[in-house]
């Protein structure tokens, strides 16, 4: 059985082409001869498969040669099911194919949590070689898998596709002045699909309604596979109640003690520590992320309720019969600036700021509104910004809206009204 395997894992090494892979180019920067274990972590179809293909096909640039680099997806049927041995069936098989080859090998293993014992190979081989794993932060945390490998490794996480990486999805090559050509009218439209719709990958190319039925069966499927499954939940019914009512409040915000004496008014029996653990679990796979108020104090920080918003706007659009632009586009937003590496937080004192960004030591603070035409609307947007302003001595504020960019001068304060598709293809904030 083992010689069969064996064999088999041969022919997975040989026919693997990655040159011959077409892909999408993703932006995240990752390096390529660290002594430690590279894991990449990430929602399921985001692209953690073909990201893998990317940094090959960048090494073989770079001149390695293609036997110094294996392609092993344990989730290919043909090594099922998987033993603890295996795993030095892959070296065995790899030395008997280059048995004079003595340089450096870089391993590339996929959904790795698949394979028993998995932390111990890797460590054992981290010595000599370099190894870049994934597996679904739904399956494999980035905290499990620093435990599991005692800190020797470094986790990158891959979000959906940026609007960016989308347009290059579509083929869409930048004017130079595209904000002031007619590629301008394209870009927008596309920016409304993306915000509509999200950024899986796997649906981009999709009809409408069949986006829609694909985003819902996706949900099924993470809610089953990656939390029901895996943290034995046993009030399932409730947990699919509850995160559905967490996506559909993306961008607002939600307090996790009044919800449950709401639940206790309709009669519905659920322990409040059942409640906050079904909570964290979302959290845990990154499904729902949240927005802490922003104050020096920690304590201020707990006491106030948390903005909570979904990791991917197509999942909002899939359960919601009403179209709130505003909140796809604050999710959108916030979303982006996450996959910048901002800490992002919000503050509501005499009137809200809807996002604050931050990052060592610069502080923005963002309003997100879909238009400005209504005059109320727009005073309300700016006196939030001057407001924080104020009592934290910044000097400049952004209001990120669809398509209305103006600047707006008060007293030493400037606040720039930029169009969101604008900044995120320019991927800038400033």
């Amino acid at each position: 059985m083992n010689k069969d395997k064996k064999e088999i894992i041969k022919k997975i090494i040989i026919d693997f082409e990655p040159e011959k892979i077409s892909l999408v180019r993703r932006d995240l920067s990752i390096p390529f001869n660290s002594s430690l274990i590279i894991s990449l972590i990430g929602p399921r179809k985001a692209g953690k498969t073909y990201f893998l293909y990317q940094i090959i096909q960048d090494l073989l640039k770079k001149g390695l040669k293609k036997e110094q680099i294996v392609y092993i997806n344990f989730e290919d049927e043909r090594l099922l099911p998987l033993t603890k041995d295996d795993a030095d069936l892959v070296l065995e098989a790899y030395f008997e194919l280059y048995p004079s080859f003595d340089k450096k090998i870089f391993f590339f293993f996929d959904e790795i949590q698949n394979l028993p014992f998995w932390p111990n190979f890797l460590r054992r081989i981290s010595q000599k070689h370099s190894i870049f794993i994934t597996g679904s932060s739904s399956k494999l945390l980035s905290s499990e898998i620093a435990t599991a490998l005692r800190g020797k490794t470094l986790s990158f996480y891959l979000h959906p596709f940026s609007f960016k990486e989308f347009l290059r999805y579509k083929k869409i090559t930048l004017e130079k002045n595209f904000s002031y050509h007619k590629q301008r009218f394209i870009l927008k439209k596309l920016f409304l699909e993306y915000i509509n719709f999200g950024g899986l990958p796997v649906i981009f190319d999709l009809e409408e309604k069949f986006k829609i039925k694909y985003l819902q069966e996706y949900l099924n499927l993470v809610t089953y596979k990656d939390i029901i499954e895996r943290y034995q939940i046993k009030k399932s019914s409730f947990f699919k109640e509850l995160e559905k009512n967490l996506i559909l409040e993306t961008s607002n915000f939600f307090s996790l003690s009044s919800y449950f004496k709401t639940l206790k008014n309709l009669g519905f029996s659920i322990g409040k520590d059942t409640l906050f653990q079904y909570f964290s679990y979302l959290e845990e796979i990154n499904l729902i992320n949240t927005s802490s108020f922003f104050s020096k104090s920690k304590k201020s920080q707990l006491v106030n309720p948390k903005k909570i918003y979904v990791f991917d706007t197509g999942l909002y659009k899939a359960l919601s019969f009403e179209e709130e632009k505003g909140k796809l586009l604050e999710t959108a937003v916030f979303n982006y600036l996450k996959q910048k590496n901002f800490e992002t937080y919000y503050y509501k004192k005499e009137n809200e700021v809807d996002i604050i960004a931050k990052k060592e030591k610069m502080i923005i603070p963002i309003q997100v509104c879909y238009s400005l035409k209504n005059q109320k609307t727009k005073e309300r947007e700016i006196k939030g910004l001057i407001n924080f302003a104020k009592n934290f001595k910044v000097n400049k504020g952004l209001i990120i809206t669809f398509d209305e960019e103006s600047e707006i001068e008060e007293k030493s304060f400037l606040i720039k009204v930029i169009p969101a598709w604008k900044t995120m293809v320019k991927e800038e904030i400033d």
